[in-house]
């Protein structure tokens, strides 16, 4: 998994953690599916997410995720693309 230019995580352990310490730093987040673009093997799904941050003030930020899948439907590869820049300020 790769998310925007951070370097790649991998392993299911790695990556359960990584995202686990992302998500602390808001409070909650929902996602509003846009589009699905590809086949079963290679997608990508194009969402806005809207963060509640912990100061309470609303975000919403535009996302993308290019997902790869072996022949046996296995997740290989998720590359994350979002600006988390409105998030953090």
């Amino acid at each position: 998994m790769q998310m925007n230019n951070a370097d790649p995580v991998k392993g299911r352990d790695a990556i359960l953690a990584g995202l686990s310490e992302y998500w602390k730093s808001f409070a909650s987040v929902e996602h509003d599916l846009r589009n699905l673009y590809g086949t079963d093997q290679s997608f990508v799904l194009e969402a806005l997410n809207h963060d509640q941050r912990h100061d309470g003030k609303q975000v919403t930020l535009r996302a993308v995720a290019f997902t790869d899948r072996d022949e046996d439907g296995l997740v290989t590869s998720v590359r994350l693309d979002t600006d988390t820049a409105p998030l953090f300020a």
